[in-house]
């Protein structure tokens, strides 16, 4: 069953007189369950279809369907209720607060949600348990090495359980050997029928998800 769709998408930006298009009538069906990576060259608009798809960004025309809600339609309140309920964000830079811990970096999420701090610790000591970062529960993200971190940002990406993760190149700041366990872990997540859609530049990696969607000039090639 499709989870999300794009229809004839297109993303304009305008700086002074002159127009960059980033989209160009981009026409996309990701199934639930898909694990699916996005390459491409640098510029070829793949960071700026994974904005559009998670709300982050707005398209200039075309539609974005998410489990039956056209994103392009939605006020900003509603585009911040789908981010919080349905998506998961994994980012290259991980996005850490450097002044909290790890569990009050997972953990954040669940407090603008409302949710009470004593549940909302509980269950950020348990994602991050499940990462296999028990021992690093009040460690600062400047006392991690770069894998830990990512994981710590993987375990804050899936706290509100989401049904979609989004990766802009979430391997695309640490080794190799720290990157195949981060791609373990998204596998393992999408044995758990989450849908997983990642950028990365490293084809390596892409190999190791269930389909390719190759972009250049903003546009999909195949």
């Amino acid at each position: 069953m499709s989870i999300l769709s794009l229809v004839d998408v297109e993303k304009i930006y305008v700086r002074g007189a002159i127009k960059v298009s980033a989209l160009k009538k981009v026409s996309l069906e990701i199934e639930e369950g898909d694990f699916v990576a996005i390459v491409g060259p640098s510029g070829s608009g793949k960071s700026t279809l994974l904005n559009v798809i998670g709300g982050l960004d707005r398209p200039t025309s075309g539609k974005i369907i998410l489990k039956g809600e056209d994103l392009s339609e939605l006020s900003e309140d509603d585009l911040a209720r789908i981010r919080m309920e349905e998506i998961g964000f994994i980012f290259q830079q991980y996005n850490l607060i450097h002044t909290m811990d790890s569990l009050e970096n997972v953990s954040l999420p669940l407090y603008f949600a409302g949710v009470g701090k004593k549940k909302r610790l509980e269950k950020a000591k348990l994602l991050l348990e499940q990462m296999g970062l028990g021992d690093r529960l009040y460690h600062k993200p400047n006392e991690l090495s770069g894998g830990e971190q990512q994981r710590v940002a993987i375990a804050r990406a899936l706290v509100n359980n989401p049904k979609i993760i989004l990766g802009d190149e979430p391997t695309g700041n640490i080794d190799s050997q720290a990157g195949t366990m981060i791609i373990d872990i998204l596998k393992e997540l999408n044995m758990e029928n989450r849908t997983i859609i990642i950028v990365t530049h490293d084809m390596e990696i892409a190999k190791k998800t269930q389909y390719i969607i190759r972009m250049r000039d903003g546009m999909i090639i195949n």
